[in-house]
């Protein structure tokens, strides 16, 4: 086997106010000021709707795989592992649902990916599809940005799995947690502050 699970980050919950329409550019105004680098291209034109639509008050179970075999691995092999875990795909919205309730946990220095059906992503000019991801870099910083669906990926470059929570079950997921207080929860109108995007390269 090439992946297994590394470690359970915790149970996600969708805001109340949560609407796929216009999220991702709200989230941007809101929050774009705490990132240290955070791509243009994920915005809600480009990433209208995930394959798994998300509803208001619904919980998500969010794990990390990790890699195990050495070399590069392809976006369909990861995908594949994913479907073996009957995870849902929730790109860029569950990505940064994952950054508002639990970036505390994400390990550091490691690429996290969202990964959604390849029809579902943005694509570029040049025909390639972004994949959206999230680093915790050692110190705080936080990036957030896209990898390239036909690139190859290797050991440092992790994994989101999402799996929905029915109510029977959720009393029996006793790794998970749930973070009660997430920032969104407080969030009612756009921070005022503007901000420019790091001067990096694309991921």
């Amino acid at each position: 086997m090439k992946f297994k699970l590394l470690m359970e980050l915790g149970i996600i919950r969708v805001p109340v106010d949560y609407d796929s329409i216009g999220w991702l550019d709200m989230f941007a105004r809101l929050y774009r000021w705490r990132f240290h680098y955070y791509n243009e291209a994920i915005t809600s034109a480009n990433f209208p709707r995930p394959s798994h639509l998300l509803r208001s008050g619904d919980r998500l179970l969010v794990s990390i795989l990790e890699q195990t075999a050495s070399g590069l691995t392809t976006s369909e092999e990861r995908m594949a592992f994913l479907a073996s875990r009957n995870a849902v795909y929730t790109g860029a919205h569950g990505l940064l649902l994952v950054w508002d309730q639990y970036r505390d946990r994400l390990p550091k220095d490691f690429w996290c990916g969202s990964f959604d059906k390849k029809e579902r992503l943005w694509k570029d000019q040049a025909g390639r599809h972004a994949v959206p991801g999230l680093e915790a870099i050692s110190g705080g910083p936080f990036c957030v940005g896209i990898a390239r669906w036909e690139n190859s990926w290797c050991e440092t470059d992790l994994i989101l799995c999402f799996n929905k929570v029915f109510p029977e079950q959720k009393s029996r997921i006793t790794t998970a947690v749930e973070n009660p207080n997430p920032i969104m929860e407080d969030a009612k109108i756009s921070d005022p502050r503007l901000v420019t995007v790091c001067a990096t390269s694309q991921w």
